[in-house]
């Protein structure tokens, strides 16, 4: 179900163009950040982390689970 679902995503917009949005808003937020507490600036290096492991880990999901898709693909004992 994982490899699906990874599948179905990395088909999406927003992760065929993750680089051109991420940058932007990383830098805006950072900007942003400049201006208001120091717990803002965090928040956004946060965002940025989770988006790019988001992203890194629908990419390697398959090289994860290659165990188990080799398992599956055998056929059951009788």
């Amino acid at each position: 179900m994982a490899v699906g679902f990874a599948e179905y995503q990395r088909t999406r917009s927003w992760y065929r163009r993750f680089w051109l949005w991420i940058v932007p808003l990383a830098v805006g937020g950072l900007i942003a950040g400049l201006a208001l507490p120091p717990i803002v600036m965090g928040m956004v290096i946060a965002g940025v982390g989770s988006a790019y492991l988001a992203r890194r880990n629908f990419s390697r999901v398959e090289q994860v689970n290659a165990e188990l898709l080799r398992d599956e693909a055998l056929p059951a004992a009788a």
